[in-house]
Protein backbone atom coordinates (compact mmCIF):
# COMPACT_ATOMS: atom_id res chain seq x y z
CA UNK A 1 0.00 0.00 0.00
CA UNK A 2 1.28 3.27 -0.85
CA UNK A 3 1.67 5.92 1.53
CA UNK A 4 -1.46 8.36 -0.52
CA UNK A 5 -3.30 5.33 -0.37
CA UNK A 6 -2.68 4.55 3.60
CA UNK A 7 -3.39 8.81 4.09
CA UNK A 8 -6.79 8.16 2.73
CA UNK A 9 -7.79 5.44 5.53
CA UNK A 10 -10.64 6.72 7.96
CA UNK A 11 -9.07 6.80 11.16
CA UNK A 12 -10.95 4.44 13.44
CA UNK A 13 -13.46 5.49 15.57
CA UNK A 14 -13.71 4.18 19.35
CA UNK A 15 -16.64 1.41 20.00
CA UNK A 16 -19.92 1.77 21.79
CA UNK A 17 -17.96 -0.04 24.79
CA UNK A 18 -15.70 2.88 25.30
CA UNK A 19 -17.49 5.70 25.02
CA UNK A 20 -20.35 4.55 26.98
CA UNK A 21 -18.18 4.59 30.46
CA UNK A 22 -17.28 8.12 31.96
CA UNK A 23 -13.68 9.24 32.32
CA UNK A 24 -13.14 7.36 35.59
CA UNK A 25 -14.38 4.42 34.15
CA UNK A 26 -11.93 4.56 30.97
CA UNK A 27 -9.22 5.59 33.32
CA UNK A 28 -10.20 2.45 35.54
CA UNK A 29 -10.27 0.54 32.78
CA UNK A 30 -6.50 1.63 31.16
CA UNK A 31 -5.47 1.03 34.55
CA UNK A 32 -6.52 -2.57 35.12
CA UNK A 33 -4.90 -3.59 31.35
CA UNK A 34 -1.45 -1.79 32.14
CA UNK A 35 -1.11 -3.13 36.07
CA UNK A 36 -0.54 -6.52 34.73
CA UNK A 37 3.19 -5.00 33.25
CA UNK A 38 5.24 -3.87 35.89
CA UNK A 39 7.11 -2.30 32.71
CA UNK A 40 4.40 0.39 32.78
CA UNK A 41 4.54 1.72 36.53
CA UNK A 42 6.51 4.62 35.29
CA UNK A 43 3.40 5.63 33.80
CA UNK A 44 0.09 7.41 34.83
CA UNK A 45 -2.82 7.59 32.82
CA UNK A 46 -4.09 11.10 33.55
CA UNK A 47 -7.51 11.24 31.31
CA UNK A 48 -9.28 9.34 28.69
CA UNK A 49 -11.60 10.83 26.42
CA UNK A 50 -14.59 9.73 24.45
CA UNK A 51 -12.59 10.40 21.26
CA UNK A 52 -10.13 7.77 22.39
CA UNK A 53 -6.77 9.33 23.73
CA UNK A 54 -5.66 8.20 26.37
CA UNK A 55 -3.22 11.13 28.24
CA UNK A 56 -0.27 9.96 30.22
CA UNK A 57 2.46 11.22 32.41
CA UNK A 58 6.15 9.71 32.98
CA UNK A 59 6.12 9.02 37.08
CA UNK A 60 9.44 7.11 36.78
CA UNK A 61 12.40 7.84 34.64
CA UNK A 62 12.62 6.57 31.28
CA UNK A 63 15.85 7.43 28.77
CA UNK A 64 14.68 9.55 25.96
CA UNK A 65 16.61 6.57 23.95
CA UNK A 66 13.71 4.62 24.56
CA UNK A 67 11.06 6.34 25.30
CA UNK A 68 9.41 6.94 21.69
CA UNK A 69 9.49 3.32 21.44
CA UNK A 70 7.94 2.50 25.34
CA UNK A 71 4.75 4.78 24.36
CA UNK A 72 4.48 2.81 20.75
CA UNK A 73 4.56 -0.37 22.74
CA UNK A 74 2.03 0.77 25.92
CA UNK A 75 -0.40 2.38 22.94
CA UNK A 76 -0.20 -1.01 21.11
CA UNK A 77 -1.25 -2.85 24.28
CA UNK A 78 -4.04 -0.77 24.83
CA UNK A 79 -5.15 -1.48 21.40
CA UNK A 80 -5.03 -4.66 21.76
CA UNK A 81 -6.67 -5.37 24.81
CA UNK A 82 -8.89 -2.42 25.04
CA UNK A 83 -9.91 -0.74 21.41
CA UNK A 84 -8.49 -0.52 18.59
CA UNK A 85 -8.90 3.35 18.10
CA UNK A 86 -7.23 4.67 21.17
CA UNK A 87 -4.06 6.49 20.91
CA UNK A 88 -1.79 7.75 23.40
CA UNK A 89 -0.61 11.41 24.05
CA UNK A 90 1.82 12.90 26.34
CA UNK A 91 0.68 15.40 28.75
CA UNK A 92 2.96 18.16 28.41
CA UNK A 93 4.86 19.23 31.31
CA UNK A 94 5.63 23.49 32.18
CA UNK A 95 9.26 24.46 31.39
CA UNK A 96 11.69 23.80 34.83
CA UNK A 97 14.27 25.64 33.50
CA UNK A 98 14.85 28.87 36.01
CA UNK A 99 16.21 31.42 33.45
CA UNK A 100 13.97 30.93 31.22
CA UNK A 101 11.33 31.34 34.48
CA UNK A 102 13.10 34.39 35.31
CA UNK A 103 12.46 35.99 32.07
CA UNK A 104 8.82 36.37 33.13
CA UNK A 105 7.81 33.60 29.80
CA UNK A 106 5.07 31.20 31.11
CA UNK A 107 3.98 28.17 29.44
CA UNK A 108 0.75 26.96 30.67
CA UNK A 109 0.22 23.10 30.53
CA UNK A 110 -3.48 21.78 30.11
Amino acid sequence: MSLKNFSEVDTPKPESSWNDLDDDARLRLVNTVTSRFDAYIVLKPTRATNEGFVFVQFVGQVSSKVRGGFLLDYELLLKDNIDQSLTVWLDPIGDKNSLRNLRGILIKSV
